[in-house]
């Protein structure tokens, strides 16, 4: 029985980025997310900035809720992150709206035509090279921001990432936001933290919760200083600290490269088709307690990664022969390669949960709001009748 957490299309990030698109005039290919159509709805023909934290996952949030009040009050919905819970998946489908299947963009490690490397810089395992074309190049896409200025005949939307900054610290990146918040309608906002610090110290550390802190601080400020935008904040994934695997040679010497790809909690490994069963019974035989295993067949039937009817050409070239999804705290690690404390990608909830705050918004009015105010209206107006028909009234008596 596979145990991996699965999100529900409807309540994705791909789902809050069509709402984005539908707010200004896009028509996006899936689901909108109805929560925030209905915010939207509310507070039609302004600015929005969308703030994203890499990692802070609901789970991170409520675990540092102390050091970040403020995002914490503001809390809105929960919602998932797309499988696998990764930066390179996740991400994408903020910018395009599409799930991995859709884009290719399925994890960290892209193994294509042999040779594995790094999806977003391109650079070979093992080697100070890049792939060419780099990764990029091969999987372009549609961003939002491109349709949304297709659409509205102007460059309106954009996205600010701190990675590309100077300083791409939090007030690095609300420096360049509010730079560029005069001339756009819509900002994507990228924080590479406090993803960095978990991995490499774990869960919980004091140098997260500083970053936090911080990441409260200057949102707040941000906030209170723009009372006329509209200010979203959500995450790309959650953490979770991690113990490696067993290594197990004759898993490797049977894979293709002697290597995996995707992700450490999401590993794809391609292996010639006459090993096959080999490999699938020494997949079960070392992993099936701590791993969901699966057929590539599978993954594609079961749509983990997203809908197979509109699946890119590259998808089913990137996807192995077999899937193995972590659904405990274990992850893969590359040979003599260093593990990190903690990880994401895998198949638990955690890992996929994330909180969608939101700031400066008029509530919509609920159902009962609205009875309460025709009430209200009704009464005024049966009191002005009144009121005329007696003045009516005494007007003979003056």
């Amino acid at each position: 029985m596979k145990k991996m957490y699965r999100y529900k299309d409807g309540n994705t990030l791909v789902n809050v980025s069509s709402s984005i698109l539908k707010y200004f005039g896009v028509s996006p290919q899936h689901k909108t997310y109805e929560p925030l159509d209905k915010l939207l709805e509310k507070n039609k023909d302004k600015k929005i900035v969308l703030f994203l934290f890499d990692a802070m996952g609901k789970k991170t949030l409520t675990t540092y809720k102390d050091v970040a009040p403020f995002i914490y009050k503001h809390k809105f919905q929960t919602v998932s992150a797309v499988f696998p819970p990764t930066t390179a998946a996740s991400t994408t489908s903020i910018c395009n709206a599409l799930y991995p299947s859709e884009t290719g963009w399925i994890g960290w490690w892209a193994y294509l035509n042999g040779t594995l490397c790094t999806s977003f810089s391109s650079q070979i395992y093992n080697s100070e090279e890049f792939m060419s074309p780099t990764i990029g190049e091969t999987l372009k896409y549609s961003s939002i921001f491109e349709q949304i200025n297709e659409k509205n005949g102007a460059d309106i939307a954009c996205s600010v990432q701190s990675f590309a900054l100077k300083d791409s610290s939090m007030k690095g990146l609300i420096d360049e936001v509010e730079r560029k918040l005069p001339d756009k309608k819509y900002i994507y906002a990228y924080l590479t933290e406090p993803d960095h610090y978990m991995h490499t110290l774990g869960e919980i550390n004091d140098t997260t919760k500083g970053i936090i802190a911080d990441i409260d601080n200057q949102l707040k400020n941000f906030v209170e200083r723009h009372k006329d935008v509209l200010i979203l904040s959500l995450a790309d994934h959650d953490m979770k600290n991690t113990v490696p695997v067993e290594y197990h040679q004759d898993i490797f010497d049977l894979a293709k490269n002697h290597i995996f790809s995707i992700e450490p909690r999401a590993a794809t490994f391609f292996v010639d088709k006459d090993k096959h069963e080999l490999f699938y019974n020494l997949l079960k035989k070392y992993y099936e307690d701590d791993f969901d295993i699966y057929t590539k067949q599978e993954v594609i039937d079961l749509e983990l990664f997203g809908p197979k009817e509109t699946r890119s050409p590259y998808f089913d070239k990137l996807l192995g022969d077999f899937l193995l999804v972590s659904t405990g705290d274990k992850v893969f690690t590359f040979p003599n390669g260093e593990a990190l404390f903690a990880n994401h990608a895998g198949g638990t909830e955690e890992e996929s949960l994330i909180y969608l705050s939101k700031y400066n918004f008029q509530k919509p009015c609920s159902n009962s709001n609205k009875a309460f105010e025709m009430i209200i209206i009704l009464f005024i107006l049966l009191h002005l009748n009144c009121f005329f028909v007696l003045s009516f009234h005494l007007s003979f008596y003056i």
